[in-house]
């Protein structure tokens, strides 16, 4: 039996009256997930930009962190240049410099391990050097059960996360007992990545660090290389 549950992410930004050439800008999401298992979820990028003439380095913290004891949040940066990186909780508060004319995304990620809940987060930053020019980022999250599912428990599942993808992709099966590979294909059909499977049931990670910007394609082959089934995705820096 699998349940349904709807998301809802609600991202608000205010900004110091001092703030001049460094600020928020917003890009929130509604996403709709339908797996049980495992969810990790992907709030949308939401830019730090440098209008200014100089590099500045922020400083970002993580103020509040409210959420159910079964989920785990992360903040992850999403540079223009460069890889991106996911922060634990651990990790509170850390410094990052953006050149000039240039912006940095953070975003929230949350794994609820399939557990409905809320959670409210609290991103603020500060420009090094110049405690006038402050942000604060607020993330309202809700993730609820709308609706109960009989489904065969032998019923095929293939998932993806997250999406867009930084560096690894995870992709979980269930019940797909004739794949043998997962491959990865670019946008002219040319495969960049591919992993064999033994586990019809299992959980699988590829690390997409080398891959350049864009929309992908994984696919599930057979043992004759056949394709059996494919997903789109996006990888971002």
């Amino acid at each position: 039996m699998k349940k349904l549950f709807t998301l809802f992410i609600l991202i608000s930004f205010t900004l110091s009256s001092n703030a001049q050439d460094v600020y928020f800008t917003e890009d929130g999401t509604i996403e709709t997930f339908s797996d049980t298992i495992s969810f990790v979820i992907d709030g949308g990028k939401n830019y730090i930009v440098n209008e200014g003439t100089k590099a500045v380095d922020i400083v970002w913290t993580r103020t509040v962190n409210e959420r159910p004891d079964s989920w785990t949040t992360q903040v992850c940066t999403v540079p223009t240049v460069g890889e991106g990186t996911c922060y634990a909780e651990e990790t509170s508060t850390k410094q990052e410099t953006i050149p000039a004319g240039d912006r940095l995304g953070l975003k929230m990620q949350y794994s609820t391990g399939g557990e409905p809940g809320s959670a409210s987060t609290v991103l603020e930053f500060v420009v090094a050097g110049d405690a006038s020019i402050t942000g604060s980022a607020s993330f309202k999250t809700e993730m609820w059960m709308t609706g109960i599912d009989d489904i065969d428990e032998d019923q095929k599942s293939f998932r993806t996360y997250p999406n867009p993808v930084i560096n690894t992709l995870t992709v979980e099966l269930k019940n797909y007992k004739e794949v043998r590979f997962i491959e990865v294909f670019n946008l002219v059909g040319r495969s960049v990545k591919n992993a064999a499977i033994e586990d019809p049931n299992g959980e699988y990670t590829l690390d997409l660090m080398d891959l350049g910007e864009g929309m992908y394609f994984i696919s599930l082959l057979d043992e004759n290389e056949q394709m059996i089934t494919t997903k789109r995705f996006s990888k971002v820096r």
